[in-house]
């Protein structure tokens, strides 16, 4: 994850940074300011800086090898102390700095058993006190900074579990956009089988349509030549095959607890049915035909039907509508089809379809229009209240 590897990515940078700063600020400290300047270190300047250095350079390395760093830093700063010889002396404030940032690094860093050994650590580390205090360490210098040093423990364990839950945060996140993902798949291939379900009827009637009308006229054409009688021979034949294979494909299709249904296919000339079932529903609708009325395709007829079914069906169940409005207009080669309600549209923090395809209706709709060529738009009223379904499909003359 990249958010596991930023805080050493941070560290490459940060880390070195913080050493070379306070390094220079020691050094400062150590040739250039007079003793009496506030933060100044007493003692020999050679053995200040060999301490500095010592003290300093653990810090670069603090995130990646955190418990390492702990203990040298806590080592050499008790070390520097125990050097001046006078522990009245006041302790050096880069050593109190360095210490800090290593108990910080151990807390967002460690886990598992590396936890209580810091802990361990911290606690030796304060017990090593209680003698210096003994032979005349002052005791304002001692504890006050490990009260300090144990909250910046408790603080750093609190980042580390911040860090954790961001992790798993963005781990779920990234699931459930597979899984959302994944289900938008799913419901894709599933509409696709819903359709071929219902197209096998509409080119099974056809298909037999065709086949029929050829046995007929194979029949009747006995006075006329034999390359007809054997033409019109061969399409029977092919429409039969054609026939059973589509039977076969649909046997794929159809899972074996779906029976065929038993009622006609829908068309615009049940739309009036439809409309009549939602008004049952409680929901008021306008149905409006405009243009001269022109038979289109059986399949087109029933994409038709289906996508003023959905969009009904989500403004009565999703959007809360109290009014819809549909218009079938013929106009230009085209079938055109809209619905139109007053609920709570997309924009409205509503239930119904998004202008994404994320809706499960949205995107058989869009499915069954895309198989014909055609055009789909869904989304909220342009300064109104409501949601707009549209579709155009062309009529047969353009898809034959």
């Amino acid at each position: 994850m990249r958010l596991e590897r930023f805080p050493r990515a941070l560290g490459r940078v940060l880390d070195p940074l913080i050493a070379g700063a306070l390094l220079v600020v020691g050094l400062l400290d150590i040739w250039v300011f007079t003793p009496s300047d506030f933060f100044t270190i007493d003692g020999p300047t050679p053995l200040n800086t060999l301490f500095l250095v010592l003290v300093c350079l653990p810090l670069v390395w603090r995130r990646r090898t955190p418990m390492v760093a702990l203990v040298v830093v806590l080592v050499m700063s008790y070390t520097w102390v125990l050097s001046f010889g006078d522990l009245t002396i006041q302790p050096p404030f880069e050593a109190f700095l360095a210490l800090w940032f290593t108990v910080y690094a151990v807390a967002a860093n460690a886990t598992g058993r590396r936890v209580s050994i810091a802990v361990g650590i911290l606690i030796l580390g304060f017990l090593a006190e209680i003698p210096l205090v003994a032979l005349g360490k002052p005791s304002g210098n001692a504890f006050p900074a490990w009260i300090f040093f144990g909250l910046t423990f408790v603080g750093g364990r609190v980042v580390f579990r911040q860090r954790l839950l961001t992790i798993e945060l963005a781990e779920r996140v990234a699931e459930l956009g597979r899984e959302r993902e994944e289900k938008a798949q799913l419901e894709v291939a599933l509409e696709r089988t819903r359709i071929a379900r219902e197209l096998h009827d509409v080119v099974t009637h056809n298909v037999s349509l065709m086949v029929l009308q050829a046995s007929v006229e194979r029949r009747l054409a006995n006075a006329l030549d034999n390359s007809t009688v054997e033409t019109l021979a061969s399409i029977e034949e092919n429409g039969r095959q054609t026939l059973g294979e589509l039977r076969r494909i649909l046997g794929v299709l159809r899972s074996n607890e779906e029976r065929p249904p038993l009622a006609p296919q829908p068309t615009i000339a049940t739309f009036a049915e439809l409309v009549d079932g939602a008004r049952r529903a409680g929901l008021q609708i306008e149905l409006v035909v405009e243009g001269e009325p022109k038979q289109p395709s059986a399949g087109v007829e029933l994409c038709a039907y289906r996508v003023v079914q959905e969009a009904l069906t989500n403004s009565l169940k999703h959007a809360e509508a109290s009014s819809a409005r549909v218009l079938v207009r013929y106009e230009n080669g085209h079938l055109d089809v809209e619905v139109t309600d007053d609920g709570r549209g997309a924009g409205n923090n509503g239930k119904g379809a998004t202008d994404s395809q994320s809706g499960h209706g949205l995107i058989g709709m869009r499915e069954r229009v895309e198989l014909y060529q055609g055009v789909l738009e869904a989304g909220s009223v342009a300064d109104s209240v409501g949601y707009r379904v549209f579709a155009r499909l062309p009529t047969r003359e353009e898809t034959n």
